[in-house]
């Protein structure tokens, strides 16, 4: 019983230290980043102590996915936790080229990221059935809709979605 709490209390001791040692090498304090944030400066950490380890020079690039970003989210933080993923991408991309790809059923999501979207930079991409009904990835251009409702009543069918066996749809 007592080997898995000390395994769980020796890898958060790590988690902290990692905080410690990567959060003021790219200028920031504790307080600045939100969990998610403090997670990527972890993570970005672990991979340059690795690599010291084995001897490796640090890759360079950094691709971070997360699949329905807004999941278990209060409205609340559904505003602000891509923006702040942002935030900490630029960061790190002054050491390193990190991606950050995110999938979202959320028109709150979307919402957050207008004033964020450079389309020098980013891409707008939605997932669906063709004609002929195979999934297909189809970049779209992002148009900034203002407020919540309208991304919820746009064309990427978030209030439109039907299903059940009527319709012959799934969700």
């Amino acid at each position: 019983m007592d080997q898995p709490l000390t395994h769980s209390r020796r890898k958060a001791e790590r988690i902290e230290e990692g905080l410690r040692v990567g959060m003021p090498a790219i200028g920031l304090a504790r307080e600045d980043l939100c969990p998610s944030g403090r997670l990527l400066v972890w993570v970005w950490n672990e991979h340059n102590v690795y690599s010291r380890h084995v001897r490796r020079a640090p890759q360079n690039r950094l691709a971070i996915l997360v699949d329905e970003i807004e999941a278990h989210l209060h409205p609340k933080w559904q505003r602000a936790v891509l923006p702040a993923l942002l935030d900490v991408t630029t960061i790190l991309a002054e050491s390193i080229r990190p991606q950050l790809i995110v999938a979202t059923h959320s028109p709150l999501i979307m919402a957050s990221i207008e004033q964020h979207f450079d389309a020098s930079l980013d891409r707008l991409f939605h997932l669906g059935l063709n004609a002929e009904q195979e999934v297909e990835l189809k970049q779209i251009p992002f148009i900034k809709r203002g407020r919540v409702n309208s991304w919820l009543t746009s064309d990427l069918n978030y209030a439109r979605l039907r299903c059940g066996r009527a319709t012959g749809s799934l969700c």
